[in-house]
């Protein structure tokens, strides 16, 4: 109980102390590598629509595929209590995606061009992805839509960006 109690008191004292200091926002294109280990504070404030990533892909021939969901939430499993490093990987890119759309909604204070650093990111990561998930896809594109958990919600899917199309680079 002592050693709680002791981290509890450090935890305040840094609160308190940053609360305290003078300049609130953090400066620096390398703080956007510390971004991905602290959830969006937006997930604690904010209840309603979420941002989701959907991506379609051309073949060789242009042949174009339905869009689709990436990086859904991942379905529970007991053994994911002990390892879970898929999980983990999924979870930080879906904080990737939400400090995206939080950037792109302009209620970031870290830096300016937070926007494009934070969509690169995402850009590189879904090239990687689609390129192992899918090798036969020349190019493909994303959309960024703001989802409300209710489908039956009056604005259930706002659409926030949409892509050009990006050719995965190493093809053919």
């Amino acid at each position: 109980m002592g050693c709680g109690l002791s981290i509890f008191l450090l935890y305040l004292l840094v609160l308190i102390g940053v609360l305290l200091w003078r300049s609130r926002a953090l400066k620096g294109p390398w703080w956007f590598l510390l971004r991905s280990f602290f959830p969006n504070w937006k997930f604690y404030d904010v209840v309603g629509h979420l941002p989701r990533v959907w991506v379609r892909w051309v073949d060789a021939q242009g042949q174009w595929s339905e869009p689709e969901l990436w990086w859904p939430r991942q379905t529970y499993r007991p053994w994911s209590l002990f390892h879970n490093a898929d999980g983990n990987l999924l979870l930080a890119r879906q904080n990737l995606i939400d400090h995206w759309a939080s950037d792109l909604a302009g209620s970031s204070v870290s830096h300016a061009k937070a926007a494009l650093v934070s969509g690169a990111l995402v850009e590189r990561h879904l090239s990687h992805d689609v390129r192992a998930v899918h090798p036969q896809a020349m190019a493909f594109e994303y959309v960024l839509r703001m989802e409300h958990p209710d489908p039956t919600h009056a604005q259930a899917s706002l659409q926030v960006f949409r892509s050009a199309a990006v050719v995965l680079k190493g093809q053919p």
